[in-house]
């Protein structure tokens, strides 16, 4: 048998094909003689012993194989981009990364600490990485301190250390899913130990998150953030929210002096003068939002105006509120406002004896520029618009942005509302009913002798939250066209601004057909009342807005007047 030598194993291996030595009897049923079978056992006895040489040869080349990759592993690396990354820029895009200061700050991410996310990350991929993530300070100046059942005193130390003097963004959040969990996580000394670590670094807070129940029975915490008393002079934005109990009508003395303060959030269980603040200086207020999961209790607006007092130079404020009221409320001038929005959350039947009016009586905003009225309360929410909101609306010369998406508003009623707000340059409407009614009030031009409906508009967004199904007729696409087209058209738009785009907003239902798409339909209005042209001088577009989940939540239609020169 002829044999060759490996040059890579130096095994001589050989090179004969192996053939059988009584091809005869292979593939039949007859039995080997008694010198066959001798044959047959030499035969086996050769071929194992090959196999088990070229089972050890293998061996050693996958052995090779392996070193081999990862020796090409390791220098492929060095070709890296990466390497080539100054790690000044590395550290900037460090910085950007979740969990990080320059991003918004979300209460209901995960823990800081989280080894998987955030600073601690980056520490774990390469020497480098670790080194350049270590000297970012920006990267370990967010801290999301969650009250739980075990230590986080090093992790904060840490934390504190390599943020050096950078700006601070604290959250400190109780996320125990009864009250019996909160009173036990309460007794753990290092929870308040940690807490009072962070609030001995209140000189360098920029924005606060507070989300604790109530210092009535969970005194220890606010005992341990009253360390920041004083010291809060970096201070620009808070939130401060309770997460259990009772409507809170005393609260600590903490914030008082924060000579930088502009932007202030109270959760639902806190009454409007309970935090002693000064407010000259808040200019963003936003009032009975919940930080926590729980649902949204209703705050009486006279907690919300009560709360509007303390800040004389508010700019932009957010109020999640029941209009009604039992109470007189005085009527309050807020001459620096320019942004104010207002949600219902009605979960209960109104008072009798309340008066939804009182909201709008009250309020006087003679530089407001944009005014929203939301709700999704169908037996309630239309008590939004009536009574003194039109008045209100007439009462703000400056309001050029409008948004009312009210589901339970009547078209009669958002019409109301527009006569008195001849500035609004931009407006959305979202109404349960079929909007077609106002769509033909923006459309019809008045008699020259009277005042241009809306002469100021360049933007509409029309919604029609009810569920669309295949027996929609053609007046609702009808109508939008024709509004749209008559807005448009620099021809017949002559005491009025020429509009720039238009959109529709459809939640399709299950049983709308192909055939009957909203798109086709809309292409066929177009064919009809606009010019032959018509494709030269607008564009028509169309998208979907969809769940996490992937369910459609609305199909969207927009119609932009395309500028001179362009096809």
């Amino acid at each position: 048998m002829a044999r060759i030598l490996c040059s890579v194993c130096d095994i001589q291996m050989s090179s004969d094909e192996c053939i059988s030595p009584v091809p005869e009897l292979v593939g039949t049923n007859r039995v080997p003689s008694s010198t066959e079978a001798d044959v047959i056992k030499r035969f086996l006895v050769d071929v194992n012993g090959e196999v088990r040489q070229l089972e050890s040869i293998v061996s050693k080349l996958i052995a090779r194989i392996d070193h081999l990759k990862s020796l090409a592993d390791t220098h492929r690396s060095l070709l890296s981009p990466a390497r080539r990354i100054f790690p000044e820029l590395l550290s900037e895009i460090f910085s950007w990364s979740p969990g990080s200061s320059t991003q918004d700050p979300c209460i209901e991410l995960p823990d800081s600490f989280d080894p998987h996310h955030g600073p601690l990350h980056f520490t774990q991929i390469c020497r480098s990485w670790r080194q350049t993530a270590i000297s970012t300070p920006k990267l370990w100046s967010t801290i999301r301190f969650v009250i739980g059942s075990q230590s986080k005193a090093n992790l904060i130390d840490m934390w504190l250390e390599r943020s050096k003097d950078s700006d601070l963004t604290i959250a400190i959040l109780d996320r125990a899913s009864s009250d019996g969990r909160a009173v036990a996580l309460r007794d753990l000394p290092f929870n308040a130990g940690g807490i009072r670590r962070l609030a001995s670094q209140a000189h360098r807070w920029k924005s606060v998150f507070l989300h604790l129940p109530p210092h009535t029975s969970f005194k220890v915490y606010w005992d341990a953030l009253g360390g920041a008393k004083g010291n809060i002079g970096r201070l620009q934005q808070l939130t401060v929210s309770i997460s259990r109990g009772p409507l809170q009508h005393a609260m600590p003395d903490i914030f008082t002096r924060g000579p930088r303060l502009t932007s202030l959030t109270l959760g639902h269980l806190i009454s409007g003068d309970a935090l002693p603040i000064d407010g000259s200086t808040v200019a963003k207020f936003c009032y009975g939002s919940s930080a926590g999961r729980g649902s949204i209790l209703n705050l009486p607006i006279a907690e919300c105006i009560k709360a509007m007092r303390r800040f004389p130079n508010l700019m932009d404020c957010v109020l999640h509120c029941d209009v009604h009221s039992n109470s007189i409320i005085t009527d309050i001038t807020m001459t620096k406002l320019e942004r104010l929005e207002v949600k219902i959350t009605c979960e209960q039947t109104p008072p009798p004896t309340s008066n939804p009016a009182t909201l709008w009586r009250a309020l006087y905003l003679p530089n407001l520029k944009t005014l929203a009225a939301l709700s999704t309360d169908m037996a309630q929410g239309t008590l939004l618009l009536r009574g003194q909101f039109p008045d209100l609306t007439a009462r703000c010369p400056m309001l050029t942005t409008l948004i009312i998406r009210v589901a339970s508003a009547t078209p009669e009623e958002i019409i109301e509302v527009l006569r008195t707000t001849p500035n609004v340059s931009s407006l959305t409407v979202t109404l349960h009913k079929n909007p077609s009614p106002v769509l033909t009030f923006v459309s019809n031009p008045p008699p020259p002798s009277q005042t241009p409906i809306l002469p100021r508009l360049k933007i509409i967004s029309v919604a029609w939250s009810a569920s669309v199904d295949r027996n929609l007729t053609d007046d609702l696409f009808v109508a939008w066209v024709q509004m749209t087209l008559s807005r448009m058209d620099t021809a017949t738009v002559s005491r009025c601004c020429v509009l720039e785009s238009a959109s529709l907003n459809l939640r399709p239902h299950d049983s709308l057909e192909p055939q009957a798409s909203p798109f086709q339909r809309i292409r066929a209005s177009l064919d009809k009342f606009g010019p032959a042209n018509w494709g030269s001088t607008i564009s028509l577009d169309c998208g979907k807005r969809s769940r996490p989940g992937g369910e459609i939540m609305c199909v969207v239609f927009s119609i932009r007047k395309r500028k001179t020169g362009t096809a």
